[in-house]
């Protein structure tokens, strides 16, 4: 295109120089020409200068055109660099399970809720904040995942799960905690454990023990954004017992913020 703009611009300039040289010069012959063909020659000059214009136009809507994306684009950069980025490795997860060592231990039924009970068994689950911004609105959702022994879950398993990220609205319900994360700040979060006696199992190797769940969170430009991570418990390691990263279902998308009951009214006692 640049081309083609040099070379019309280059055809009016030798157009417009001999013109001015005939004149200049007093050449009969050029002259005469001229004034015979004055209505073609104005003809094609007004064609030329139009279509000079058309390029000229075009040139100017793609200069425009590159200098948006680039702007853009820097602007996108900028929000990447700036935005949180939350996630957990694997010495941020950990199980606070007392109830393994309670001779009296009793699982706790979903079924046969009771109000006011207490959970004493959880999955823990440290958040970091390794972006430059705050968070807002963190929101932890994690799972166990119980399997025979050596087993390797299908992604699958994990993604039909998503839907149980809720908001529960039910009088009897495990506490969600929100919080918001500072950069390099970090946070637990902890998910009640119904029954623990599948930890017992993995650690005699009977049965294979994961846990993978969701992070949800916003930034500041209001972006919502969900980490997931998947994790296998290891138990019997000889170096005592670690988490590992699975080989799926560990990464980030922009997943839709978990559905809130709506508010009940306060009471009026």
């Amino acid at each position: 295109m640049r081309s083609v703009l040099f070379s019309g611009l280059s055809l009016i300039v030798v157009g417009i120089a001999f013109v001015a040289w005939a004149m200049f010069t007093g050449n009969v012959a050029v002259s005469g020409w001229l004034k015979s063909n004055e209505g073609t020659l104005t003809a094609v000059s007004t064609i030329v200068i139009a279509l000079f214009t058309v390029i000229l136009a075009v040139s100017t809507w793609k200069l425009f055109s590159s200098t948006e994306r680039l702007v853009t684009g820097a602007d996108d950069t900028a929000r990447r660099q700036l935005r949180a980025y939350l996630g957990v490795g694997a010495e941020d997860l950990a199980f606070d399970t007392p109830g393994e060592n309670d001779p009296k231990y009793v699982p706790f039924d979903p079924a046969k809720p009771v109000i006011g009970e207490i959970f004493k068994d959880f999955i823990a689950v440290k958040v970091r904040n390794f972006g430059q911004t705050p968070a807002h609105d963190v929101v932890v959702f994690s799972y166990l995942y119980v399997g025979p022994p050596s087993s390797r879950p299908d992604a699958k398993v994990f993604v039909q799960d998503e839907n149980k990220d809720t908001i529960s609205a039910k009088d009897v319900r495990p506490f969600i905690s929100r919080a918001v994360l500072q950069p390099q700040q970090s946070e637990i979060s902890k998910s009640p454990l119904n029954d623990v006696g599948p930890l017992k199992k993995a650690r005699d190797r009977v049965e294979s023990i994961y846990v993978a769940g969701r992070i949800y969170y916003k930034d500041i430009y209001n972006r919502t954004w969900r980490t997931k991570f998947c994790y296998a418990w290891e138990p019997w390691h000889p170096s005592g017992a670690r988490f590992v990263p699975f080989e799926v279902y560990n990464g980030e998308d922009d997943g839709s913020f978990p559905d809130e009951p709506a508010a009940k009214p306060a009471r009026a006692d």
